[in-house]
């Protein structure tokens, strides 16, 4: 899995970092370690024992019930009662009723020059949301470029932001996700050439729209721990960035097809069981990359869970293929 992406990446010599354009460099700072309630415990309780569905939506026979980690040390298999585990069709509509905003805010290079990457990402994590059950009809996608391809994003401007999460969120209120793709810097995650989103802009978006409900967070740039930690740290959000607080992130060149990050969540999204899961193969997928290709200091991927979003960070994924996604340009 990773090597297929190395061999891709080698070969096109993408190595730009997601940093805005006037940031200068790295910050020399501790290591940030992952937060929230403990991984180890949560994957142990992990569920297995949900049937698959086929391309074609059939259901299909569930393994023997057990529950299993993908943490480093030894796998776990674990005995669990049927009663543990949601019924067959609470995971199959799981995300029927919840909200997702899927935004590329930036559609420059590393080197300053224009790119797909931003763009490719949105649109094909977009397709993977499809194929773990969440509504066409309660998604949004937000792009620098409409027009860019035959999405109907809209423009990414912070207006469109919050109506488009608003609106969405009148019809699917019973979780949230929200998803960004682009550049950034300590102080938040760029916006076109001279937008800023910050920390607190993304606390209050979240706080007003998706409000108690479960939310995932997903920030894909350069610097984009700031959001998993103060603040945006609250007990039922899920939080994934592409990067620490003080590390920039890699794959924002003008030839990429996506972000590094993106690329690892979306090679991933197709064989991981849960949302931590995909949260950890990511983590893992962008170390082998990075540590392939010798760039340093890495970018190392953070993890928030809040306590009141367990049982959804672990609630298996259902899959069914809505056709490949595009190839990019």
């Amino acid at each position: 899995m990773a090597l297929r992406l190395i061999s891709i990446l080698i070969a096109a010599s993408l190595l730009g970092a997601c940093a805005g354009a006037d940031y200068p460099g790295f910050v020399d700072a501790a290591v940030e370690a992952t937060t929230g309630t403990d991984l180890q415990e949560q994957a142990e309780h992990r569920q297995n024992n949900v049937p698959s569905r086929n391309d074609n939506g059939a259901v299909t026979a569930a393994p023997a019930n057990t529950v299993s980690s993908n943490i480093a040390g030894p796998s776990l298999a674990t005995p669990v009662a049927q009663s543990d585990a949601r019924s067959l069709m609470d995971v199959l509509n799981f995300y029927q009723n919840w909200s997702a905003l899927v935004v590329s805010a930036d559609y420059r290079g590393a080197a300053g020059g224009s790119t797909m990457a931003f763009d490719n990402a949105r649109r094909d994590i977009s397709t993977q949301l499809l194929n773990i059950g969440f509504d066409a009809g309660n998604m949004a996608q937000l792009t620098m470029r409409p027009g860019v391809d035959d999405s109907d994003a809209m423009p990414a401007t912070m207006d469109n932001i919050r109506s488009e999460l608003r609106r969405i969120n009148r019809t699917a209120d019973e979780g949230c996700l929200v998803y960004f793709t682009s550049h950034g810097s300590p102080d938040g995650l760029s916006l076109g050439a001279t937008g800023l989103i910050t920390p607190d802009d993304i606390n209050n978006l979240l706080e007003r729209h998706c409000g108690a409900s479960p939310t995932v967070l997903i920030v894909s740039a350069c610097y984009s721990g700031v959001f998993a930690r103060g603040d945006m740290a609250q007990e039922n959000r899920f939080i994934i960035t592409a990067a620490r607080s003080d590390r920039t992130s890699f794959g924002c060149g003008e030839s990429n097809q996506y972000p590094f990050f993106d690329a690892c969540l979306i090679e991933n999204f197709p064989q991981a069981e849960d949302w931590l899961d995909l949260a950890r193969s990511a983590q893992g997928c962008v170390q082998s990359l990075e540590s392939n290709l010798n760039l340093n200091p890495p970018s190392a991927p953070q993890i928030y869970m809040g306590p009141a979003v367990r049982d959804v960070v672990l609630t298996p994924f259902i899959t069914v293929t809505h056709g490949p996604p595009g190839s990019g340009s």
